[in-house]
């Protein structure tokens, strides 16, 4: 039979609890991002699909698509799955006819285009300015030290005998 007390006592609960508490702590916000980059990454290459799709489309039809990017995957040149993850819309962006960018890029209702978010892969991303070094501060000069007082000449004393 055991003698002496059973369980955890509540300081060491207080102690596990405090722990754990702090690892959420530090990894929820790390998930969440994570979570978010990927829906907007998958959006990203949907929107890309499409706008294959959509080339392929001209290609075999000599005439742009004329419908959203969703007819492209009604006709089968895109995939099922070729949808903004988050449940956005996807729309072609507006140029204009003579413009050799007409209906190849597709933008979504949630996350935009990508040359709103820079992430188009095909465009090199602009270099952030170097920050210009400080000035150097100029050294103080020393200041000249101050010439010694010339010390007077003292007499000698001698000694003299005493009276």
């Amino acid at each position: 039979m055991l003698k002496g007390p059973r369980g955890f006592s509540f300081v060491e609960l207080m102690v596990v609890v405090t722990i754990i508490s702090l690892l959420l702590a530090i990894a929820a916000p790390n998930y969440w991002h994570a979570k978010e980059l990927a829906l907007f990454t998958a959006c990203v290459e949907n929107r890309r699909v499409l706008e294959k799709a959509e080339t392929h489309y001209l290609l075999a039809h000599n005439e742009h698509s004329l419908g959203p990017p969703s007819v492209l995957i009604k006709e089968g040149y895109a995939p099922e799955g070729a949808r903004c993850p988050e449940g956005g819309v996807y729309y072609w962006v507006s140029y204009p006819v003579n413009d050799p960018r007409y209906h190849s890029e597709v933008g979504c209702s949630i996350h935009g285009t990508d040359k709103e978010h820079n992430s188009n892969l095909d465009e090199p991303k602009p270099k952030p300015k170097p920050k210009p070094k400080p000035k150097p501060k100029p050294k103080p000069k020393p200041k000249p030290k101050p010439k010694p007082k010339p010390v007077p000449e003292r007499r000698r004393r001698t000694a003299q005998p005493f009276q």
